[in-house]
């Protein structure tokens, strides 16, 4: 994979880059009448982790500086792939904040193989397929994540992400040791 990205990138704590790119191939269904697949490599990052776990524990949100040119967060980025050392620049992108949904489809009875999902912008859908389910579970957490932090981020008076989440969970934390507290006065 030669697409220049890492290049940018490798100045970033490597824990940091794991939690918060997400990159692989997808299947794109055409939109022709047969809806062939056509095999992409998709990348996105975010200025904070795109899993659930480290969502809800990590502080640390990413500045923009250490983006490549061009790219922005919470953005899916669609790439051919002609050969392993193609450079060519990405021909597609997607906003996660211009989701409405994703709806994952049943693949029971139907003719197609793998794992399937559409994300809805409300003026277009994406059908996008996963050969195996763990694939497809990984990419629909991560892009809903992603819409999380990017509504975070356009609703902020700063522009700037913040760590929404944990405040929430420290606040029902300390709201219950209050509560607590208050029961042993009574």
């Amino acid at each position: 994979m030669c697409k220049k990205i890492w290049d940018y990138l490798q100045n970033v704590d490597r824990d940091l880059i794991r939690s918060r790119v997400m990159f692989g191939f997808l299947r794109k269904r055409s939109k022709g009448l047969h809806g062939i697949y056509h095999n992409r490599w998709w990348f996105m990052v975010s200025s904070r982790p795109l899993g659930m776990e480290d969502f809800l524990r990590d502080n640390e949100v990413l500045n923009e500086a250490k983006l490549p040119p061009l790219f922005e967060f919470d953005t899916i980025y669609q790439y051919f792939m002609d050969a392993p050392d193609d450079s060519s620049g990405h021909s597609h992108q997607l906003r996660t904040s211009d989701i409405i949904s994703i709806k994952i489809l049943k693949m029971d009875g139907l003719n197609d193989k793998g794992h399937s999902f559409i994300l809805d912008t409300g003026s277009s859908k994406l059908h996008l397929n996963a050969l195996y389910k763990f694939e497809m579970e990984r990419w629909v957490e991560a892009i809903v994540i992603s819409m999380q932090t990017a509504r975070e981020a356009k609703l902020s008076l700063t522009g700037a992400t913040k760590n929404i989440s944990k405040m929430v969970t420290q606040y029902d934390m300390d709201r219950e040791k209050m509560l607590k507290a208050m029961q042993k006065d009574i």
